[in-house]
């Protein structure tokens, strides 16, 4: 009984592994990355406001671009803390809020994220080696 539900325990760990190297994989394949992308969004599109909830405002960003692959979706769907690791934003320039970054870790690479003056948000993805 014991050895059953260890079984099953290790086949669960194992899909649930192989759901996130799908949602890499796919992230990179629909993404056409190598090694590191950029991606721009508007801050319109996000609910979240970068200058007070930096880190809320990187993470919505990040998972928006998660959305648009259906494995990391299906990935979101069971369990988003695993998708999404450490999130940290600092002013580069303190003082000066325009030079505000923030960087999430994820399971398929980590973010760095900016907003310009427009409005943009760039962000950059560098895949882990």
């Amino acid at each position: 009984m014991k050895n059953a539900l260890l079984l099953i325990f290790i086949m669960m760990i194992g899909l649930q592994g192989q759901a996130y190297s799908s949602c890499q994989h796919d992230f990179m394949s629909q993404n056409d990355i190598l090694d590191s992308k950029s991606f721009s969004l508007h801050e319109d599109n996000l609910s979240s406001d970068f200058e007070s909830e930096g880190k809320k405002f990187a993470k919505e960003a990040v998972l928006n671009l998660f959305g648009e692959v259906k494995s990391c979706r299906e990935s979101l769907a069971q369990k988003s803390k695993d998708l999404i690791g450490d999130i940290g934003c600092v002013q580069v320039l303190p003082g000066k809020s325009y030079s505000k970054n923030c960087m999430v870790e994820s399971s398929v690479g980590y973010f760095f994220l900016s907003v310009d003056m427009l409005g943009n948000v760039n962000v950059i993805f560098n895949r882990w080696d």
